[in-house]
């Protein structure tokens, strides 16, 4: 499948409208892509980390386009620097993996975490005894005492999608393949210095490749995302979730491109951590071309809008 945003949407208003980017939203994206090279470039922000001088090269055979893969016994990772600290705040992480086998530890996918001490987070799937039983996903905040883990093996040769939604103050939650599997307080993430890895951790202030196989599709949210949302993203390999806010005018009119015989459904919230969507309007039936519905805004708070393509 084709790497790309969820719609392309428009949003235009029968008075004067102004756009803001929102808070909320993804922050990086590594879709792995490249062919060739030492960079693995962030298609959402800035970002870009260096591949490790061995165990790390692109191929093809991704879950969409190309992929990442990374051996362990060659040292392979990839280094984003000191980013993303997550010290307060929540934030999901989102990655693909392919993989059988694995060291005799937590099998890093993305980590900020300097080892043997709990700080920073990690986001992997666990092959040894300390980490809870074998060959499941987990999220922890730098010690697996913490970690919410999944119930399904993600360690059997097929590509698994897992997702780490973290709410500061709440619960922590992983998903495999689109469904939520394992829940766990949230625990205060302690700030390091260490940088953000593909495929690694950092060890005595050495970064370390800590995976074997292939990871795809690796994208970060300064948000927690939603079950539907999740969903989406499991559902449409290599696209991101991005809403747009506007500010508050008498009407607006939403326009997407569209795909025949397919019927969408506009939702708009007020709160984007809140979950809580409402559709507005009823479905609107796809055209294969440009299509649009309204939504009066007089007097009320600014709006998130979202397009929801129907089964």
């Amino acid at each position: 499948m084709l790497k790309g945003r969820i719609l392309s949407l428009t949003l235009l208003a029968f008075a004067l409208l102004n756009f803001s980017e929102v808070d909320a939203a993804i922050i990086a994206h590594w879709t792995f892509d490249e062919s060739d090279g030492t960079i693995a470039h962030d298609s959402a922000g800035s970002v870009n980390g260096t591949l490790s001088t061995s165990g790390a090269s692109f191929v093809s055979g991704g879950i969409s386009g190309n992929a990442l893969s990374l051996e362990f016994a060659n040292n392979g990772f990839v280094n984003m620097g000191d980013v993303n600290a997550f010290t307060g705040g929540d934030f999901s992480l989102v990655a693909w993996l392919k993989a059988t086998g694995g060291i005799n530890d937590i099998n890093m996918m993305v980590s900020k975490h300097a080892a043997f001490t709990a700080n920073g987070y990690y986001l992997g799937y666990n092959l040894a005894g300390f980490g809870g039983p074998l060959n499941k996903g987990l999220i922890a905040e730098g010690d697996a005492q913490y970690a919410a883990r999944s119930t399904t093996d993600v360690n059997d040769g097929a590509w698994h999608q897992l997702v780490a939604v973290y709410k500061a103050g709440g619960d922590k939650t992983i998903y495999v393949d689109g469904v939520a599997e394992g829940t766990a307080p949230s625990v205060s993430i302690q700030g390091n210095s260490v940088p953000l890895l593909i495929g690694g951790a950092t060890f005595a202030g050495v970064p370390q490749g800590r995976f074997d196989g292939l990871i795809d599709d690796v994208q970060v949210y300064n948000h927690a995302l939603v079950v539907s949302e999740v969903s989406y993203l499991f559902q449409n390999p290599g696209k991101v979730i991005e809403p747009i806010v506007a500010t508050i005018a008498p009407a607006v009119q939403i326009s997407w491109n569209s795909q025949a015989n397919t019927a969408y459904q506009v939702q708009s919230t007020t709160n984007i951590n809140s979950g809580t969507w409402i559709d507005v309007g009823t479905p609107v039936q796809g055209t294969g071309g440009t299509v649009f519905t309204f939504d009066a805004t007089a007097g009320q708070a600014a709006k998130f809008y979202r397009i929801v393509a129907l089964p």
